[in-house]
């Protein structure tokens, strides 16, 4: 079959015939498809395959013109890469004579700064911006009144007289100073006048020259190299204050106190120089302190310290008043500043231990107490103390409140219709007041035949106090009745013996009750004296039955007495008129019933010459010194108070 050309991207059909060994001859038509393969630079690899169709080494993607190895790039998109176009930014400007070849918006740089005239403000660089430049390409010139530059016009107006601006017969082109009339030349370019140039031919001197651009030339300035516009000279030595303003020989620039020549450094920044500073270093303590406790006063941070080891920072130490290197600092007592306690009788004992001391530096030291008990009822002050190692003491003051027992008098026996006490008897005084007795009440007797009872009482004052209440006369006869009163706490105080007490309600006659009191010199006394004058005797006495009279005979008393009434609750006699001894006096108190009801009542008492002087020894251990307790007999038992431990009662 002869050769045949098929074009490519086509289908074409061929004839073709098949002829046996028998001859048998069969014809048919094929289809022949060519399909097209481009590989542009033939790297074996398709071009729809291939990443880099001109194996340029710039990816197709990023390849302007793929196929064709000698370009990549094409700046303006006219279908011309730049290697061969001859203007690559397609601005109308050929490459060659394109400042920007890349920049479609720029083509010249006149003053060759980098930006395009474009975009320039001020194409030619001469200070002066395009809108308000005569010619804003010619660095030159700006000004132009008659069509040439003024700079190179002499004769800017145009009127044919050539130009002299500063009128000093040079005309501007030859003049070097075309606007200062005492200047025109400058020989040696310093830009100083020849005139006004002390070294006209040298141009690194001139009496214009600033070093320091402050405005003073060289030649004057008293700071030359410092900046000093206001040229400030102080203390008038020639230098400038910005150089040295206090001529102490540091310059300003080192001096933190550069007006003052006795100062040049101030350590704690607060505007006094350390010399005259006696704080240099502003931590409380001053210079002399924290020398003499080689502390640095240079040097805040050592304030804060505990040289001694006391507990106390040198600040707080010094504050106080405190010897910075020695533990002056006494213990710390760590107790309550009031204890309260429940007195157990006349006297009580308080376990007060338990109450420690510590020490910044010794730990724990021991602390004492004084008075160290027994304690009367009451308010007492302790003083504790505790010693460290150093000999520091501390001292702390307690108030130890002891409050007393509260108890009822002895049972008693009363008639319908009287008024009747039950006495609340207080074991000492009471640290506070009132003291609060609340009590409960049983028996017999209902509110038929008592009234007045509340269920609580109170003691202002002192050590008794009283429930107060009436027995109703009913006019009924009836057998005895009984009221019982209990206590069932206290506020100031704590519960005693006893605290019961029963009244026996009754309508038989009952004897009259009663006390003898002495009295000499206004006290009470069972002892008297034969110079301190007249005793008086009196009785107090009362009968349950009311109505009842009361008539009392002295007639038991010892003979010796002479009394001056015998038939009286009062009488009196004269001790001196009695040799030194004892005495009975003797009173029967009687009722007017028939038959009456009779007590007796009996005091011994002892005559002596001269009561004798007590000393400050506590014979009944109540607390109280005997000689502040002295001979009276408060309560009237016939005992001395300073004998008797509960005098009061």
């Amino acid at each position: 079959m002869p050769r045949q050309e098929f074009p490519a991207g086509e289908t074409t059909e061929v004839p073709v015939v098949c002829t046996d060994a028998e001859g048998n001859v069969s014809l048919a038509n094929v289809e022949v498809v060519v399909e097209t393969f481009l590989d542009t630079d033939e790297d074996g690899i398709g071009d729809d395959t291939d990443t880099d169709d001109d194996n340029d080494g710039v990816l197709d993607d990023d390849d302007a013109v793929p196929t064709d190895p000698l370009e990549s790039v094409d700046t303006d998109q006219d279908g011309i890469g730049d290697n061969a176009d001859l203007d690559d930014d397609g601005d109308g400007t050929a490459d060659n004579n394109d400042t920007f070849p890349l920049d479609p918006t720029e083509t010249v740089d006149t003053d060759s700064d980098g930006i395009g005239d474009t975009a320039d403000a001020d194409d030619d660089n001469d200070g002066v911006a395009d809108a308000a430049d005569a010619f804003p390409l010619n660095a030159e010139e700006t000004t132009d009144t008659d069509g040439v530059g003024n700079n190179s016009d002499p004769d800017d107006d145009g009127d044919g007289v050539l130009d002299d601006d500063d009128n000093d017969g040079v005309n501007d082109s030859d003049d070097a100073f075309p606007l200062d009339d005492s200047e025109t030349a400058d020989a040696d370019g310093d830009g100083v006048g020849d005139n006004a140039d002390e070294f006209p031919d040298d141009p690194t001197r001139s009496q214009l020259n600033d070093e320091d651009n402050d405005g003073a030339a060289d030649e004057d300035d008293n700071c030359v190299g410092l900046s000093n516009p206001d040229q400030l000279d102080t203390d008038e030595d020639g230098d400038g204050n910005a150089c040295d303003d206090d001529n102490d020989g540091v310059a300003d620039a080192e001096d933190e106190l550069p007006l003052n020549a006795d100062e040049t450094v101030d350590a704690d920044g607060d505007g006094i120089g350390n010399n005259s500073d006696t704080e240099d270093d502003d931590d409380g303590i001053p210079d002399s302190v924290e020398e003499a406790n080689n502390l640095d006063t240079l040097s805040g941070d050592d304030a804060l310290l505990d040289g001694d080891g006391d507990g106390a920072s040198n600040l707080e130490e010094f504050e106080q008043g405190s010897d910075i290197s020695n533990d002056d600092i006494p213990p710390v007592i760590d107790l309550d500043p009031t204890r309260v306690v429940g007195a157990t009788g006349p006297m009580t004992d308080v376990d007060l231990s338990g109450v420690t001391a510590a020490d910044a530096k010794d730990g724990e030291v021991d602390a004492s107490v004084n008075p160290q008990g027994p304690f009367t009822s009451g308010n007492h002050e302790l003083e504790w103390t505790a010693v460290d190692a150093a000999g520091n003491v501390a001292i702390e003051i307690q108030i130890l409140k002891v409050q007393p027992m509260v108890s009822v008098s002895p049972n008693q026996e009363s008639g319908e219709g009287n008024s009747v006490e039950t006495k609340l008897l207080l074991s000492g005084e009471a640290p506070d007041y009132p003291v609060v007795v609340s009590y409960s009440r049983s028996g017999t007797a209902d509110d038929d035949d008592v009234n007045g009872l509340t269920g609580s009482a109170e003691i202002t004052i002192g050590i008794t106090g009283s429930i107060d209440y009436e027995i109703i006369a009913d006019g009924e006869a009836e057998d005895d009745e009984s009221l019982t009163l209990e206590l069932t706490g206290a506020e100031g105080a704590v519960l005693g013996s006893p605290i019961v007490h029963t009244v026996t309600i009754t309508e038989q006659n009952l004897s009259p009750r009663g006390s003898m009191a002495l009295t000499q010199a206004g006290d009470q006394r069972s002892q008297v004296s034969q110079q301190e004058g007249e005793v008086t005797v009196v009785v107090e006495a009362s009968d349950a039955n009311p109505g009842d009279a009361l008539s009392y005979d002295w007639s038991g008393t010892s003979g010796a007495l002479v009394l001056s009434a015998t038939d009286e609750a009062e009488t009196s006699f004269d001790p001196a008129s009695v040799a030194p001894g004892n005495y009975l006096l003797s009173v029967s108190v009687s009722d007017d019933a028939d038959p009456p009801a009779v007590i007796n009542l009996r005091r011994l008492v002892r005559v002596v010459e001269e009561v004798g002087e007590l000393s400050d020894t506590d014979t009944d251990g109540d607390g109280i010194a005997d000689d502040e307790e002295g001979y009276n007999d408060t309560d009237g038992d016939g005992i001395e108070d300073y004998r008797d431990n509960n005098a009061d009662v």
